[in-house]
């Protein structure tokens, strides 16, 4: 039997030990978290204590150069990927980095130039494609179930409260900006599989009337058009309150029918998640119940990379989300649509 896939993780953050390590235990015969660096001593030991790791760093260098490891996972914030992650690779490890890719379109460049310089793989945080709602709505919409796609419909309302304004996430030079660029990543790339190419994007955005922070956005609302002349709309917001797991929700309607999705995050009550195929006949729901699956299901696919059983990743992925991402802003700003697809074919 192989050994498990030795890990390095870079940042001990939240999404690691909510997801990533937590989907790394439970696939012991996987994976395992050899080392962990973190900045914060005091953090980087309690993550040892809890993934079994050997060794802590507090210099990702360091710990690059020195310790056991195979692989890499990146979890700090957006402004601290490219840097890390170019080491990394050039380090000759595979390597995971979560979302948003970079700041930068440039920097996204930079970062799959490394990997292409290395023979090794780039793997971004994309867990949504990976769970098995989704899984369930690609598969209706490809059979042909509601007939020829004429819109969709991503809302994701969190209720992170005003604590939220002493987060890393509202501080742009950090984060790259506010809602959009910390969470509207995974619908971007939701929407490029399920829909096909974005053409174009127009947006408005506004700050939480009682955020101290008039720069950053709480709250947007993003139209899409796309390559088979369908349309979209993402509603997401850090300060809307919805009922009790319906945080994000996903419609797409077609002549023959439609798919509603209740995708529920995973941090709340169990993270059930449900889809609803409607036709004109009759409803039929499917539900899963288990939402670390997405995360393992990631995880694995990571695997494939790192063993040689998968090379082509989802890097270019990243690049192009980063680039839906910044003409959004863009469209807000300047109040108008913007083209994508031109763009798209000078990157």
């Amino acid at each position: 039997m192989e050994k498990p896939i030795r890990i390095g993780a870079i940042g001990c953050s939240t999404i690691f030990n909510k997801a990533h390590g937590d989907a790394i235990l439970r696939i012991p015969e996987v994976f395992r978290v050899a080392a962990v660096c973190d900045i914060d001593v005091t953090k980087a030991e309690a993550f040892k204590r809890k993934f079994h790791a050997d060794e802590v760093y507090t210099d990702y260098r360091e710990m690059l150069a020195k310790a056991a490891i195979d692989a890499v996972i990146i979890t700090t914030p957006t402004a601290a990927h490219c840097v890390p992650t170019i080491d990394s690779l050039n380090a000759g490890f595979h390597t995971f980095c979560e979302k948003p890719m970079a700041m930068t379109i440039d920097e996204c460049k930079l970062m799959i130039a490394a990997a292409k310089k290395n023979n090794r793989t780039l793997t971004l945080g994309f867990q949504s494609r990976y769970a098995p709602a989704w899984l369930k709505i690609r598969e209706l919409v490809k059979s042909g179930a509601i007939g020829d796609i004429m819109s969709c419909t991503m809302t994701q309302y969190w209720d992170s409260g005003i604590g939220l304004y002493k987060d890393w996430r509202t501080s742009p030079d950090v984060s790259g900006g506010g809602i959009i660029a910390d969470s509207a990543v995974h619908w971007i790339d939701i929407m490029r599989i399920i829909m096909g190419e974005i053409t174009s994007v127009s947006a408005a955005m506004i700050p939480a009337p009682d955020s101290p922070y008039k720069n950053v956005d709480d709250d947007a609302l993003v139209t899409f058009t796309f390559e088979n002349g369908s349309i979209g709309l993402l509603r997401n917001s850090w300060r809307h309150r919805r009922g009790l797991n319906s945080s994000e929700s996903f419609e797409i309607f077609g002549t023959k029918g439609s798919v509603v999705a209740d995708l529920r995050t995973p941090w709340e009550n169990g993270g059930i998640q449900k889809v609803t195929l409607w036709t004109r006949e009759n409803g039929t729901t499917w539900e899963y119940s288990c939402p670390s699956t997405r995360f393992v299901n990631q995880m694995r696919n990571f695997a494939d990379f790192v063993t040689g059983k998968a090379t082509e990743d989802n890097s270019f992925d990243g690049l192009q989300a980063m680039l839906v991402q910044q003409e959004i802003y863009r469209a807000a700003k300047e109040r108008r649509w913007i083209d994508i697809k031109s763009l798209r074919d000078e990157i």
